[in-house]
């Protein structure tokens, strides 16, 4: 029987910096700016009829800032952070291995 492939260990341990902050921090930090961006909107939208009666236009540029908020919002809410990039590279010491990427679709 033939011996178990050794597994590569990375040459640099994680550090605790490098770590990503918990799912609940980031989760509240997602809700407070939600929860300010529909604040801004919907005092916003209060303010436009005050600003269309002063003057039309304030009004409609009152409107066209707060109008696309709540979209704003929702990204901003469903966002969470960036991902890191990962690049993950198969080995096994002392032979190769053909990843699925470097295998060319059949032509027909």
């Amino acid at each position: 029987m033939a011996a178990p492939p050794e597994v590569s260990v990375p040459d640099e341990p994680q550090l605790i910096t490098d770590v990503a902050p918990p799912f609940h921090d980031e989760q509240a930090h997602r809700r407070r700016v939600y929860g300010w961006l529909m604040i801004v909107h919907v005092v916003g939208f209060a303010l436009s009829y005050p600003c269309y009666l002063w003057h039309p236009w304030a009004g409609v540029v009152a409107i066209g800032a707060t109008g696309p908020l709540p979209w704003v919002a929702v990204l901003f809410a469903n966002g969470g952070p960036p991902r890191p990039a990962r690049r993950v590279v198969p080995t096994v010491h002392g032979s190769t291995v053909i990843t699925p990427s470097a295998i060319e679709p059949p032509r027909r």
